[in-house]
């Protein structure tokens, strides 16, 4: 006996139902109410008009059962075949007609209890006239074998079977526009159909060259493209379902607005950032940008305080260019106002550029300026300013900067080319992004390629790298004169100090306030003095974290002192953890303390350090070296491969026992000039 698995049936099939009524003479008044209901199953060989599930050969399988039912009478049940007439003399009056089909021949029951298992049936009502034929069709529609109700139904047992697809509806515009990616998001009915995985074919792209990668349309030119959308197996094991749509490609028309804000249009940004009311700060506007825009510098906050968003959408490039006659910042936040640039979590953000274009350096010149409160959220670029004074990219004077991503680069500046703090109250978050490529090379002291802290201005350094820049004088990477960093993680390698000239700190250059390292990377950058870090007259304190790396490809490069730290001129650097490792320098390849600069060292490694004179671990010049834990090990230098003090300088430390060492703290290599004392004090 061969099984037919139970499968959804939407119509199995329109059975035409004739009423054939016989035409009685008036001499028989007993048979006027009589009629003939004929149920003819179709030709076996015209089976083209079955529905295309299941598999049209299995239905020669199926069995029918016949009912006819009134209120008054009742036909015995009977049965029949396709392609079989079957008629029945009955009363005129309304009857009721329902067909049932199984799975199987009724001499064969498939349940263990021995009921017949059902596949599918149909019902109508048809009142029986003498002497008139009609058609009924009947609806067929599939049955649970477990509660006997029309399939898809709510009963438990219908969770293994096997659910047909029966549309694929879908959720995109079919008008589309060249060169913006659309998804094709489509709705699968029934929502619980057993596959559901859409699989797209363009099957003629009408000229578009069009193309589909993830899911996504995109089309280079105007036309039709014909897709079809194809679920395998949707409707049967071995029959996929599959359905087509057209789509229309049009040239996107030219924006005459700068901007867009819920449904209202305006032509210039600045009418839409001044038309945004009073949104709270953890509401803002969002403002759409709709086009590459030109423009004098905006102010947020001048009349009220402003809390905007700009985002760009559907997957657009767009940018806001400062006006070459302009002298003063793109954005000017006040105090009190906020604006973030960038979408976050949208799905189809495009990217936004603030750029000063290609006009020379002037005074004041720059991206923004803060004194309220600026976010900076994926695919955002700062670039192209070119300010003689402080600040190319972001200039935050008492105020907030979170940069959450994005970029800044290639700007340029006197101080602080990529961004300049200043003042009390300002904070400066950096969680991730770059900044990167930014030069301090304008005016007579150009300090802070990547940043300047200045004043009592606070920067927490969490993620993100601070790289490729580059400064004429001092500080390639991050200037501090006052303040104080904070260095989470995050990453400050690849930049020079002293482009031209002499200058100092290449990674960071600090000559005020303080610097707090507990994690992150400092490697690559270079320097006359300080290839990682040069410390003047400020404060250092490390615990954690690495200067240089694990390898000489990772080398902070001080030409003369100090190729991972420089201590000089009343500068403390307190190490209490971390590690210092595979820096390079004429003398001090690790550390070098000179001129009243102090080291104490608490804890850490400093290891496979180099110096071409003096003191590949620490070089010590009329300085003070404290050590009471921690490693100097496997350092090089053609004199005191650990240790090199000269000029009066002070060694002092428990582990010294005169000129030898009486334990294994320091330890380069069995050599007898790992310490050298030329001139100064070695003390127990």
């Amino acid at each position: 006996m061969k099984k037919t698995p139970i499968f959804s049936i939407l119509f199995i099939m329109v059975f035409c139902v004739s009423i054939l009524t016989a035409c009685f003479s008036s001499w028989m008044p007993d048979n006027h109410n009589m009629g003939t209901i004929t149920i003819n199953f179709g030709d076996v060989n015209s089976r083209s008009v079955l529905p295309p599930w299941p598999p049209n050969e299995l239905l020669e399988y199926i069995d029918y059962e016949i009912t006819l039912f009134s209120d008054n009478e009742s036909i015995p049940t009977f049965t029949a075949s396709y392609g079989e007439t079957i008629s029945k003399v009955v009363t005129a009056g309304l009857w009721n007609i329902k067909i049932d089909a199984f799975l199987e021949d009724r001499e064969t029951p498939v349940s263990p209890n021995g009921e017949r298992i059902w596949y599918a049936t149909g019902k109508n009502s048809y009142l029986v006239i003498g002497g008139i034929n009609n058609t009924v069709p009947i609806e067929m529609f599939p049955i649970c074998q477990e509660c006997k109700e029309k399939y898809p139904c709510e009963c438990d047992s219908n969770e293994d079977q096997f659910v047909p697809v029966t549309a694929i509806i879908s959720n995109f515009n079919e008008i589309i526009q060249t060169d913006v990616p659309v998804l094709l998001n489509v709705t699968v009915l029934p929502i619980n159909a057993t596959n559901k995985i859409v699989t797209w074919t363009i099957i003629d792209d009408g000229g578009t060259n069009s193309s589909i990668t993830n899911n996504r349309l995109t089309a280079e030119f105007g036309g039709t493209i014909l897709l079809t959308a194809l679920i395998v197996d949707g409707v049967f094991e071995g029959v996929d379902f599959n359905a087509n749509f057209e789509l229309t490609v049009v040239q996107p028309p030219v924006p005459n607005y700068e901007a867009r804000r819920g449904s209202e249009m305006f032509e210039t940004l600045a009418d839409a950032i001044a038309a945004a009311g009073d949104a709270p700060s953890n509401a803002p506007a969002e403002i759409i940008i709709l086009k590459d825009i030109t423009t004098s510098g905006i102010t947020l906050g001048n009349i009220e305080d402003r809390h905007i968003r700009l985002i760009v959408e559907d997957y657009n490039n767009y940018t806001i260019t400062l006006d070459t006659g302009w002298d003063g910042p793109l954005f000017n936040i006040q105090s009190g106002s906020s604006l973030i640039l960038g979408g976050e979590g949208l799905g189809n953000e495009g990217t936004l550029t603030l750029t000063g274009g290609n006009a020379p350096a002037r005074l004041n010149r720059r991206g923004v300026n803060v004194s309220g409160t600026l976010e900076i959220i994926n695919s955002v670029t700062i670039t192209n300013f070119r300010n003689t004074g402080d600040g190319g990219g972001v200039f935050v004077n008492s105020g907030t900067f979170h940069m959450k991503g994005g970029t800044i680069s290639n700007n340029e500046a006197e101080k602080g080319a990529g961004v300049f703090l200043s003042g009390g109250g300002t904070f400066f978050n950096m969680s991730d992004g770059y900044i990167t490529e930014n030069k301090a090379n304008q005016g007579n002291n150009q300090v802070g390629g990547g940043v300047v802290v200045s004043g009592p201005a606070i920067f927490n350094f969490i993620g993100g790298f601070i790289s490729l820049n580059t400064s004429d004088s001092d500080g390639g990477g991050i200037h501090i004169s006052g303040g104080t960093i904070f260095m989470i993680g995050g990453n400050i390698i690849d930049n020079v100090a002293a482009s031209i000239g002499s200058g100092s700190g290449g990674g960071i250059n600090i000559i005020g306030g303080t610097v707090n390292i507990s994690d992150g990377y400092i490697s690559r950058n270079s320097a006359v003095n300080g290839g990682g870090i040069n410390l003047s007259g400020a404060r250092l304190n490390i615990t954690g974290g690495t200067i240089g790396g694990d390898q000489s490809d990772d080398a902070n490069i001080a030409s003369n002192n100090g190729g991972g730290v420089s201590v000089v001129g009343g500068g403390t650097f307190d190490m209490r953890n971390g590690t210092i490792s595979y820096n390079e320098s004429s003398n001090g390849g690790g550390v070098s303390v000179m001129n009243g600069g102090s080291f104490y060292m608490k804890d850490g490694t400093i290891s496979y350090n180099r110096s071409d004179a003096s003191g590949g671990g620490v070089f010590n010049s009329a300085g003070t070296f404290w050590i009471s834990n921690g490693e100097i090990i496997n350092n090089i230098s053609a004199i005191g491969r650990a240790l090199y003090v000269e000029n009066d300088g002070r060694a002092e430390s428990g582990i010294f026992d005169g000129d030898s060492l009486s334990n294994t703290v320091i330890l380069s290599s069995p050599y007898d000039d790992d310490i050298i004392i030329e001139d100064g004090d070695l003390r127990p």
